[in-house]
This record gives C-alpha cells, sequence and structure tokens, in this order.
C-alpha cells in the first residue's frame, strides 16, 4: 500500500478492541519506561507489567505520562504473554541490531490492542458501569506498554525517559502519520442494494489522538461487515509507503465496544493490503455506490481542525520535524 504524489485514498478495515460491563473500585495503577534510552529515531520499545493471575481488575480510566516532543505515540496492550522478561525491549518493526536493548515482539502469544495515545491528546475516562477487565481468568495477564520515539534528542544529552500510561482501576481513536486527512469507520448492514453506510465515527488523524466517543450510539450485529477508509494527501516529492517510521504512513481505525455480559467476538483485528491491492468495490458483498458523500471529507471541528489552512501548516510543521531528524542523522554519520 502506498500513497503516490496528490491525494489517495487508503482502505483498511477496523481494528477492534473490548469493553465489558462490570462494576469497579477505585485505584491506580502505573505503566512506565524504566528510565528507558533509545539510540535511534523511530525505535519501538515495550516493558511489561504481571497482573494478578488469581483476582481480575476493572481499567476505568487511562492518564498518559508523554508527550509529543518524544514520543510518536504510545499503545498499550493486553498479552498472555509478553515478547520478551527484560525490563525494556526494543520491540518495532526496525528492531535490529544498533539497540541497546534486545529485540522481541509486542507479546508473546494473546495480543490485544486496548488504549491508542498521540500527538498529546488528554486523559479518557470511560462511561458509567464500563471497564476493562484484566488480569484473573481473563487471557490478558500481562499489560504491555509501547513507545515509538521520534525524537531523541533527550537521550543524546544524557537523559532516559518514564513515558507510559496511569491507570484508574476498581469512545473511537484514529491513527496515521503525517500525511493522514481524514480518517472514518463504518457499520454496513443489509442487502447489496438497500445496503445501508452507517459512520461511527470521522476525523482528522491530525489532531490528538486517542478514543473518542461517538455521537450516536451504534450496534453491531451478526451479518454487519465493519470497513475504515484514511484520506492522505501526499505533498512530498516522493511516493510514500505504509511502514512502521514517522516517514512512512499507516491507516489504522480503532473502536472500543462493550458488550452486556462478557461473550466478546474472536476477531478483534482485520485489515486490507490498501491500494492499489485492495479496493472497497473488490468486495462482491459491499455496495461502494451507497458510501456516504462526506467519507472522505475532513469533518468540521470538534473533529476536524478549525480551517484548512490550520491543517495545512500542521502537515507542514511535521514534514519540518521530520527533514531536521533526517538532516541531525546525517551530519552524525558524515561527522
Amino acid at each position: 500500500m502506498w500513497c503516490n504524489t496528490g491525494c489517495q485514498k487508503l482502505i483498511l478495515c477496523l481494528i477492534v478492541v473490548f469493553l465489558i460491563i462490570n462494576n469497579v473500585s477505585s485505584e491506580i495503577l502505573n505503566i512506565l519506561m524504566p528510565d528507558a534510552r533509545a539510540t535511534q529515531v523511530d525505535e519501538y520499545l515495550c516493558t511489561a507489567i504481571e497482573l494478578n493471575h488469581e483476582s481480575p481488575i476493572f481499567i476505568t480510566g487511562f492518564n498518559p505520562s508523554a508527550t509529543a516532543k518524544d514520543a510518536h505515540h504510545m499503545l498499550l496492550y493486553g498479552c498472555t504473554e509478553p515478547g520478551s522478561q527484560k525490563k525494556i525491549w526494543n520491540c518495532g518493526e526496525m528492531a535490529n541490531g544498533r539497540s541497546e536493548y534486545a529485540s522481541g515482539q509486542v507479546c508473546a502469544s494473546g495480543s490485544t490492542i486496548i488504549y491508542a495515545w498521540a500527538m498529546d491528546a488528554p486523559s479518557l475516562k470511560l462511561p458509567n458501569d464500563v471497564a476493562f477487565k484484566v488480569g484473573g481468568n481473563t487471557t490478558i495477564k500481562y499489560l504491555v506498554v509501547q513507545v515509538h520515539y521520534a525524537n531523541i534528542d533527550k537521550f543524546l544529552a544524557g537523559k532516559s525517559d518514564q513515558s507510559g500510561v496511569v491507570l484508574e482501576t476498581s469512545k473511537n481513536s484514529t491513527h496515521t502519520h503525517k500525511l493522514g486527512l481524514v480518517n472514518s469507520g463504518y457499520r454496513v448492514r443489509g442487502d447489496y442494494k438497500d445496503q445501508v453506510w452507517t459512520e461511527i465515527g470521522r476525523r482528522s488523524p491530525q489532531l490528538p489522538q486517542m478514543f473518542y466517543p461517538i455521537n450516536n450510539s451504534i450496534t453491531l450485529e451478526k451479518g454487519d461487515y465493519v470497513a475504515a477508509a484514511c484520506t492522505m494527501r501526499n505533498i512530498r516529492s516522493k511516493t510514500v509507503r505504509v511502514g512502521p517510521t514517522g516517514d512512512d504512513e499507516m491507516c489504522n481505525f480503532y473502536i472500543m465496544y462493550w458488550v452486556d455480559g462478557e461473550e466478546l467476538i474472536d476477531q478483534g483485528i482485520c485489515n486490507s493490503a490498501g491500494p492499489p491491492r485492495y479496493y472497497f468495490r473488490r468486495n462482491k458483498n459491499l455496495n461502494v455506490d451507497n458510501i456516504p458523500s462526506d467519507a472522505f471529507r475532513v469533518p468540521p471541528p470538534p473533529n476536524g481542525p478549525e480551517s484548512e489552512q490550520i491543517l495545512n501548516e500542521h502537515m507542514q510543521h511535521n514534514l519540518r520535524h521530520i527533514s531536521s531528524l533526517e538532516d541531525k542523522h546525517y551530519f552524525k554519520q558524515v561527522k
């Protein structure tokens, strides 16, 4: 999947994480990097905490402890087994010998995304009587926080990092990198001719990224499809491909959902290769003529910027930042 010069729609299915209803108590649980030191831009580092295997806890709130100056984004995973027993390990697709940390996957087994954060997004408090159940008899025995480091200036100055998430224990999120204009997600219901695409969420990924409540209550039933699309504007002079670094692109749409009980869907993640290999119209079950006309348009505030000028300025700022990082890396190599 890639984005050529101009505007290219990138298509991806929804990535889904889960919520369940239960009674909760109020306590604090910290999962923070234990003085991590990244040695390269776009390094992904992970740390884990083990949960009580006998008694579950219920997560009701997420308080990020990080800044966009250092962290491009953070993800909180629930794992049956973590990818490493080390205090810190290199857990990104760019894992290589230049890192001072041993490499490993985020989760060795049972991977579930619980929370996503980027661009100095604020804290998230879940609705009353809604929580994540983890530990105990669930498949989530460990929590792992993954931090994507976008800037290593503090580490070159000899400092360390304690980014992470403070959890309160006792609604959708979008993610692209620098070229994303809008991410949108839909519930697709009905036979082909009378198919209805109902918007789940639509937001500019250039705004702070976390889970946001949706405007209307939406129920997913057996036989429904979930689909998501990203619209991007390539203002660079080269082809941009999908990948893990800040200079690549991503098209992700995350949903938190809850069920009345504890029975969850078996398939929590779906994806596609995206253009030029995949388009919605290649799926015979999807009637693309019924996609809402505003699906690929930047929404008005608060889910979009105040003006297109602000959006363009923000994208240009991101490009200048990555260019400065490339210049620093080149200077360091030449020197």
